[in-house]
């Protein structure tokens, strides 16, 4: 599980620096400086849901392996 979220967080910042750079070429600047901030803002809330879904997953392997019996 954590390997599928570490491969499309890793696939989405390339394809995300990819679309950038390619858009910074065709788009003048002060129309990617607003696409700037609203990504800006974006992944920020993105990299937030990641870090509470990760320590939600530890938080719930902790439980897991405390809670079985062998």
């Amino acid at each position: 599980m954590l390997a599928v979220i570490l491969v499309i967080a890793i696939g989405g910042g390339i394809v995300f620096a990819a679309a950038r750079i390619v858009l910074g070429w065709v788009l003048p600047v002060p129309a990617m400086q607003a696409i700037d901030r609203t990504t800006s803002r974006a992944f920020t809330l993105f990299f937030k849901l990641v870090v509470v879904g990760l320590g939600a997953g530890i938080l719930y392997l902790v439980w897991m392996v405390s809670h079985t019996q062998t």
